[in-house]
């Protein structure tokens, strides 16, 4: 978990020399501030779509009628576009994703009948929120699991107070390295940021690579 927006960006400026501390984000001189807080939001763009992080792993469940086969997740609101899913039903196993063509293969080839053996993912035409479809539809009683992983917080430089689910020290330098690209200077900041996150990418690697990992759902 990171520090205050405010302060982060008062760690950039600090270390950067261009421009005295400030006590709030928005209505600072030049803008420097508010340009910062949109360096930081590009840099959790980045850290973000680089691996499947543990700190934006969500968890969530839900319990079949037996006449639904779409579902929407409490907690599951904001899962990353293109993040890894994993679909389960107590007792029954995990389920395989698969694309849409070949979700709509499976509903024309077979009778939507028998345990639920695969899903897809998609979003809800009413709200955009991320929503699981299961074929075969689900027994009255399953339980369904769910794990993915959300789309990291960005900051809002009208709120000074915010916060975002990765550490300082990446951020920082993320936000150094796209100033230096902004004022067209060259202080080593790339280079440090990439072999920070390369080490953040190492120490999160209990996530093994795309898949995500289930505890116990057989």
């Amino acid at each position: 978990m990171s520090s205050t927006l405010l302060t982060l960006v008062n760690k950039v400026l600090v270390t950067s020399g261009d421009s005295s501390p400030v006590t709030t984000v928005t209505g600072s001189v030049g803008g420097i501030a508010e340009r910062i807080t949109e360096f930081l939001n590009l840099t959790i763009g980045a850290i973000e779509n680089r691996t499947n992080w543990a700190a934006l792993r969500v968890n969530a469940s839900g319990l079949a009628s037996g006449n639904d086969d779409v579902f929407d997740f409490i907690g599951l609101e904001d899962v990353r576009s293109g993040g890894a899913v994993s679909v389960w039903i107590a007792n029954k196993g995990l389920m395989q994703e698969l694309t849409p063509e070949q979700f709509d293969t499976q509903l024309a080839l077979q009778s939507n009948t028998g345990n639920s053996l695969f899903f897809q993912r998609g979003t809800s035409v009413t709200d955009g929120k991320f929503q699981i479809q299961l074929y075969p539809t689900p027994a009255n009683g399953d339980v369904i699991s769910v794990s993915a992983y959300k789309r990291a917080t960005r900051f809002d430089s009208a709120v000074d107070t915010s916060t975002t689910e990765f550490d300082d020290d990446i951020l920082v330098l993320g936000a150094l390295m796209h100033l230096d690209s902004y004022d067209g200077l060259n202080r080593g900041y790339a280079a440090l940021y990439q072999d920070q996150l390369n080490s953040d990418v190492m120490a999160n690697m209990s996530n093994r690579g795309t898949r995500v990992e289930v505890d116990g759902y057989q």
